[in-house]
């Protein structure tokens, strides 16, 4: 019985010493992890970026213009409609003795009923009482022309103008990408639910497609300037001293200390700036100040 239970520890070192060199062999193994990059040649793109939802460029929200109780509905959510055509019948008054003539609601645009929001003995308020009162009954949109609305921060609307041309890309189609232009730019600021402040936009669609459906999700992206052939390098690795900015070049030899360079840049985006002067593709530029390599070994 002994020895088993010997035999047992002797397993179990075996095991834990197999675990360590294992250990040990992958940790030497891993790759150093670089404190350089390098600047590099090539094509720098600024882009806005927002997300926003498909809705008809033209809707109305149908009302009736009596108060009262649904009594008829002939169309449902899908329905292409005509204008002029019937939708429901409202009849008036409040008790069976009142005997008004009952209402007819009918379409006022042709297109296709996106909503519909009451069903048969429902009960409806006019919307000829105040401006924007009364009870919606449904919605109908175009569908054939279709729009991304947006809610663009008041740091981005600057960038934006009217008819800019727009890349938009449907979550439903990720592998299409759709054209459109900016349409419309609300000239007012609005609060949105975080309490920040935005501007109401929408980017058209270029033509109809059948497969657009209200309420898609879509990015809208917009090219806001581009450059080819420049020299860029990492924002990571140009610091701002003052009103300057700043590279640390690694020295030719592991002991000599990296020089610092002054340097002309131009655009970024969210990763690369560009280097109007200053520096060369090709060189190694620290991702630290020297002072804060030496206060971290210290």
């Amino acid at each position: 019985m002994k020895g088993k239970k010997k035999w047992i520890a002797l397993v179990a070192v075996l095991v834990v010493a197999a675990g360590a060199g294992a250990a040990w062999k992958s940790k030497k193994r891993a790759p150093k992890k670089e404190d350089w990059v390098e600047a590099s040649r090539g094509n720098l793109t600024v882009k806005f970026q927002e997300v926003g939802e498909l809705e008809p460029k033209m809707k109305v929200d149908v009302k009736s213009n009596v108060t009262g109780r649904i009594t008829k509905l002939l169309v449902v959510a899908g329905d292409e409609v005509r204008k002029g055509q019937l939708l429901a019948v409202v009849q008036p008054g409040q008790t069976a003795a009142e005997r008004y003539q009952p209402y007819e609601v009918r379409a006022t645009m042709d297109g296709t009923v996106i909503k519909r929001n009451i069903e048969v003995g429902d009960s409806v308020v006019s919307g000829l009482a105040e401006f924007g009162a009364g009870t919606v009954l449904m919605t109908i949109g175009d569908l054939s022309r279709m729009v991304v609305k947006l809610d663009v921060n008041e740091v981005d609307i600057p960038k934006l103008s009217l008819k800019q041309s727009a890349s938009i890309h449907l979550d439903a189609f990720p592998a299409e990408t759709f054209k459109g232009i900016i349409s419309f730019m609300s000239p007012l600021a609005e609060f949105n639910e975080q309490k920040v402040k935005i501007f109401k936009t929408k980017v058209e669609v270029d033509g109809a497609d059948a497969r657009l459906r209200p309420g898609m999700t879509a990015r809208v992206e917009v090219v806001l300037a581009e450059r080819t052939g420049i020299v860029k390098a990492p924002i990571e690795a140009i610091f701002e001293e003052g009103d300057k900015n700043v590279a640390y070049v690694v020295g030719p030899a592991p002991k000599v200390p990296p020089s610092r360079r002054l340097v002309k840049t131009g655009l970024k985006d969210e990763v690369d700036i560009e280097i109007l002067d200053g520096l060369k593709p090709g060189e190694k530029l620290n991702l630290s100040k020297p002072e804060e390599k030496k206060d971290a070994k210290s």
